[in-house]
């Protein structure tokens, strides 16, 4: 299920975002099976819309062959593409960002784009833009522009909107001198690990029956139950996010004998000490920046033997030495898996 000949040049590709430009003709075969299924994503949406009364227009060829499920569309203005992304919804996607009361009125006057996700067996992200705002709000800096961690820090009605723009240098204030720790979303949104990569993402991790499997970011709970039921293991899954956590359980309830041999957590999966002596091999699938503080904090602190199973198309900087990296594409999904054993 790995890609095995030519190695270094694949990793190399998936990582810069090229690999549809590869000879390697596996890599070639699944970048073009994804395009054709970011193609028939994007064509529904844009159907779906039409239907309600907006045009949007796709950014670029979205059944061009790629290595990931994402795209863009294009709408008229803000206004338009808030009603669209209410419209995407019916079809299953859901915000990154909060989009209610001043968090929306926002990102109506200051930014150009909402992304949004589905995921089924795999996540599919879609982007959806509008003209960039004009005048003053055009100006403002980036880094002075609200975002998840100003609506975390303080919940705002849509008539009071204004005072987010004075929280956001105050609260980058006391963080830079020290008085506040930086508030970020650790662990990102929820993707999926596309169901088919869990397999060759276990197997690199040389996952069997004996051992526990635990996912630090566990979303919908696929990985940990997929592990139980396929090589007959015990798993872990912590999630923080509610929702989350409940649509895991509900997965794990539906899974018959392997779902009796998985729990579920609903608690901070960084809180890392608190699971490494329940488990044996740790799943790491979240924002490349986030999963270098996890990994690192994970070998330190796991048991020896233990192992640390991560991936991404990104390249992990400022990695741990140690791990084992290889691509991982199957017929429909790519990705790069590194493991390590804890010494």
């Amino acid at each position: 299920m790995t890609a095995n000949s030519a190695e270094p040049d694949v990793l190399d590709a998936i990582w810069d975002d090229r690999l549809p430009a590869v000879k390697d003709p596996r890599s070639r075969a699944t970048c073009r099976s994804i395009g054709t299924t970011t193609g028939a994503e994007v064509a529904r949406a844009l159907e779906h819309l039409r239907e309600r009364g907006i045009e949007a227009q796709p950014e670029g060829d979205p059944q061009a062959p790629s290595q990931r499920r994402a795209a863009a569309i294009t709408v008229g203005s803000s206004d338009e593409g808030l009603v669209a992304v209410r419209h995407l919804e019916d079809l299953g996607y859901r915000s990154w960002d909060p989009l209610a009361g001043a968090a929306q009125a926002i990102h109506r006057r200051f930014r150009s784009n909402v992304t949004l996700a589905r995921t089924t067996d795999a996540t599919m992200v879609l982007d959806v833009r509008w003209p960039s705002p004009s005048g003053l709000a055009g100006r403002l800096p980036g880094f002075l522009i609200p975002n998840e961690n100003d609506y975390d820090a303080l919940t705002l009605p849509a008539a009071l909107w204004p005072l987010y723009l004075l929280a956001r240098p105050l609260r980058l204030l006391v963080e830079r001198v020290g008085i506040a720790s930086p508030s970020t979303h650790r662990l990102g949104p929820f993707l999926g690990t596309p169901q088919t990569l869990i397999g060759p993402l276990l197997e690199l991790a040389g996952a069997t029956a004996d051992d526990v499997v635990a996912d630090l970011g566990c979303g919908d709970g696929r990985v940990v139950l997929e592990a139980a039921a396929a090589i007959g293991c015990r798993g872990i899954g912590v999630e923080s996010n509610p929702e989350l956590a409940d649509e895991a359980r509900r997965r794990i309830g539906d899974g018959g004998e392997a779902g009796e041999r998985v729990t579920i957590i609903e608690g901070d999966a960084t809180d890392v000490e608190r699971y490494v002596n329940q488990a044996t091999v740790f799943f790491v699938f979240v924002p490349a920046d986030a999963a270098v503080e996890l990994i690192t904090r994970l070998l330190g602190a796991a048991k020896a033997g233990s192992r640390i199973v991560a991936h991404e198309q990104h390249r992990l900087l400022n990695e741990p030495p140690g791990a084992v990296t290889k691509p991982v594409i199957v017929d429909d999904a790519v990705t790069v898996g590194h493991c390590w054993t804890v010494a």
